[in-house]
């Protein structure tokens, strides 16, 4: 389902990915994109409000294959960018690759006090490693994890899973 019909994104997708170590980047790599329309429309998934409330139509999002209409065999962890790309910013993609590392890892058992990172960290626990991940990888996003989410962001750097 890899679908990215604009140079932009790609360019965006190129310098998220150009920022994240290596070791992490192995582990969010098999993740597709969905760049620039309606996924309703293109048939992926249905209307169903995403956790903030909005509809699938108007905010980026990751899309797990569990969450797909598509048949099985078609089906890939996606995210889905329906912004212009011009509307698009780098912490929004590094964002929607923390969804992705968190599903790759489990982190949704992982008991560190992220919440506080920002305002809409305080949202979910799903949300709150996404923020997490994306403070520890934009110096000037949120604030700093806490001392446990930074130890394990650098496990994960330096190849140390768990």
């Amino acid at each position: 389902m890899e679908r990215i019909i604009n140079q932009r994104y790609a360019e965006l997708i190129g310098e998220v990915y150009s920022g994240i170590p290596t070791n992490i980047v192995n582990m969010i790599n098999h993740v597709h994109f969905f760049c620039g329309t309606d996924p309703v429309f293109a048939g992926i998934e249905n209307d169903t409000p995403i956790n903030n409330g909005s509809s699938p139509r108007v905010c980026c999002h990751y899309l797990p294959p569990c969450h797909q209409l598509l048949p099985k065999h078609r089906r890939h962890p996606t995210i889905v960018l329906v912004d212009d790309p011009i509307y698009l910013d780098v912490a929004d993609i590094v964002h929607e690759l923390g969804h992705v590392l968190d599903s790759v890892t489990g982190f949704y058992t992982y008991q560190g006090s992220i919440l506080e990172v920002t305002e809409y960290a305080k949202t979910d626990f799903c949300e709150a490693v996404a923020e997490a991940f994306t403070s520890w990888l934009i110096w000037d996003y949120g604030k700093e994890p806490d001392p446990e989410t930074l130890a394990l962001f650098e496990r994960l750097r330096s190849g140390n899973i768990f």
